[in-house]
């Protein structure tokens, strides 16, 4: 009963459907224009984004930590055009296609991860760039 939109205010917006009202349940805001929104297979809360023109990358995100992505893909050198989990009751391939003329198979496990640290109740705990901890 939910839908994801994304679009040129740089939000991706989860409307819930399953009512008469229908209500903005979680809101993400990415850091360019958004062209495709996928949601990601066996993961309720998890969506794949790419950007319409500035940033090449392919984002996951968690809908319930918005703020920053849950993982990231970073292979592509020009626009991502298209992206596609592989299979329904797959969540760890994602196909992507570029402006730089390739396809790839995205594996989850080799999706940058950011390092952070969260507490107990969801909550961000500390984050750092590792350059400035020494």
């Amino acid at each position: 009963g939910w839908l994801a939109t994304g679009g040129r205010d740089k939000m991706v917006k989860v409307w819930d459907m399953s009512t008469n009202r229908v209500k903005e349940i979680y809101c993400v805001q990415t850091i360019a224009s958004v062209a495709r929104v996928k949601w990601r297979p066996e993961r309720r809360y998890h969506l794949a984004t790419c950007s319409m023109m500035v940033d090449h990358n392919i984002y996951v995100w968690d809908v319930r930590r918005p703020f920053i992505p849950f993982a990231t893909f970073e292979e592509h050198k020009d626009v991502t055009t298209g992206i596609v989990w592989r299979n329904q009751h797959d969540p760890y391939y994602l196909l992507s296609g570029s402006k730089d003329s390739t396809l790839y198979q995205h594996m989850f496990k080799d999706a940058s991860r950011p390092g952070l640290c969260f507490g107990l109740f969801g909550d961000l705990a500390f984050a750092a760039k590792e350059s400035l901890m020494t």
